[in-house]
């Protein structure tokens, strides 16, 4: 079997998967952001990432979140969007653009003063609550450091990416308070223009 057949009969026999959205194959990495059931039958929307090597499953990340029926104001839902990985776009460069934009907009603490030399104008946001566009992110950051509750990260533990699509899972403490954040950027004409995330712990 190959690492995508391996980490999905992995991630079946452990969840009870609803439905897969999208999956990004990167080296020994395999990463899911799908649905699934919960044993008490409510629905979560999660990202699920296997390392393989030599046909054995090395190591496995996981971070999962209510699914909620409500859209964001934009129409969106936290798991639509594109679904087919463009792989004709260059992944190494997806990933450098990834994390060259965190790097320079939230290493730290957010940064918004060269955000639009790499996030599109046009950015679309799966995260419910907040509407589409990049002057919403930068108008909802500066409301977020007023409240002292803004997003700092550390450190980008692991970019798994495969033509247009990058998952990146870094480390932060907003307020001060320990977070895993997983991040799904699309890519297009050098800018992220579209983002799936969940904060662990949400």
């Amino acid at each position: 079997m190959n690492n995508k057949e391996i980490a999905l009969n992995m991630l079946k026999s452990n969840t009870d998967v609803l439905s897969i959205a999208r999956v990004i194959e990167d080296g020994n990495f395999v990463a899911f952001h799908l649905l699934a059931k919960k044993d008490d039958a409510t629905n979560v929307v999660a990202f699920a990432v296997f390392e393989i090597e030599n046909e054995t499953v090395k190591q496995t990340l996981h971070t999962e979140a209510p699914y909620l029926n409500q859209p964001t104001p934009s129409g969106h839902t936290q798991l639509d969007g594109p679904t087919a990985i463009d792989k004709t776009f260059d992944t190494a460069a997806t990933k450098k653009i990834v994390i060259d934009t965190i790097n320079a907009t939230l290493m730290g603490g957010p940064h918004m003063d060269h955000v639009r030399d790499y996030m599109g104008d046009h950015y679309i946001q799966h995260h419910i609550g907040v509407p589409d566009g990049l002057d919403v992110v930068i108008k909802g950051v500066a409301m977020l450091k007023k409240a002292g509750k803004e997003s700092i990260y550390t450190k980008i533990n692991y970019v798994i990416a495969e033509g247009n699509f990058a998952l990146t899972i870094s480390n932060g403490h907003p307020g001060g308070v320990q977070k895993t954040y997983y991040d799904l950027f699309r890519v297009e004409n050098d800018h992220i223009v579209e983002h799936w995330d969940i904060v662990n712990p949400v």
